[in-house]
């Protein structure tokens, strides 16, 4: 990669003098790391697992105090919702049932987040720069901050907005909790941020690779098949699943990059004393270079 000179010089006090009366103090840059990333791994474990298991006992505390009545637009007295509040895309899904597609859009989810795992564990060990172990976990810890981060603020708009899922807007539907929680798509946000996630940290890992975007073709692949499956069914709405699964790729995106490092930066830092008359001046000096 071609890198681009920079230099930085701010002066701290008054004006400097030409000639230093010290010789410069130089601090280099930290050695490469061993991993793409930058991680504090017991800290952020514990973040990240407490995280998930906060919002399974959230949700569940939750669920139990809905229930009652509909909360859209109803008609024959109470009966279903007036599918005439659904944009004309949405409505559509009202006419699909397909249960083969909920089975399809289950084995899908739980494939993305378990071959997520797998392949960016299986990445780290064979192409590691010294520490497979250390390098392993702190991808796998990348992975699973973006699933964690997906799975919570899903379930907070889910409760946040309280939309029905298609079977309430026809007669004699079951009702129920789970019912009502229709916005987002939890299985379509959970597959896109894990293979998000996974096609990142490839990425960033393999940057000389010509091939290196592939995955996230197949990780559109898998999120929209998990996608279709939960509008087939129909156990979402088609802007539930578009929704999700452009929350999931924006988390599955931005958490690799918030943690990447970048070895390429060579910073130097001098501290110079200087002085100007019967009075000392001080600069602090940036020089290196930016990939």
């Amino acid at each position: 990669m071609a890198l681009l000179p920079l230099t930085l010089s701010l002066v701290l006090l008054g004006q400097v003098a030409l000639t230093p009366t010290t010789p410069p103090q130089e601090v280099e840059s930290a050695p490469v790391a061993a991993t793409p990333f930058t991680v504090n791994l017991p800290v952020e474990y514990v973040l990240s697992v407490g995280g998930l298991l906060t919002t399974g006992i959230m949700d569940s505390a939750v669920k139990m105090s809905l229930g009652g009545v509909l909360p859209c637009r109803t008609l024959d007295n109470g009966g279903r919702c007036d599918p005439a509040v659904l944009w004309s895309w949405d409505r559509r899904s009202l006419s699909l049932q397909n249960r083969a597609w909920s089975v399809v859009s289950d084995v899908g989810q739980n494939l993305a987040i378990a071959g997520s795992a797998v392949a960016v564990v299986t990445d780290a060990l064979l192409h590691h720069r010294g520490r497979p172990g250390y390098d392993a976990a702190v991808d796998f810890l990348v992975l699973l901050e973006s699933y964690a981060i997906s799975t919570a603020v899903n379930q907070l708009l889910k409760y946040a907005v309280r939309r029905p899922r298609p079977q309430l807007y026809k007669l004699g539907s079951r009702r129920g909790v789970e019912a009502e929680l229709s916005f987002p798509s939890g299985h379509t946000s959970a597959a896109a941020s894990t293979l998000t996630a996974w096609s990142t940290i490839f990425a960033l890992r393999h940057p000389d690779k010509s091939w290196r975007y592939v995955p996230y073709v197949l990780s559109a692949g898998v999120t929209g098949l998990v996608a279709y499956g939960r509008v087939s069914t129909p156990k979402h709405f088609a802007s539930d699943v578009v929704a999700a699964a452009m929350l999931g790729g924006i988390i599955g995106f931005s958490v690799p990059l918030l943690h990447r490092t970048w070895p390429e930066r060579q910073l130097h830092v001098q501290v110079i004393a200087a002085a100007q008359g019967n009075r000392p001046r001080s600069v602090l000096a940036l020089s290196g270079q930016w990939g």
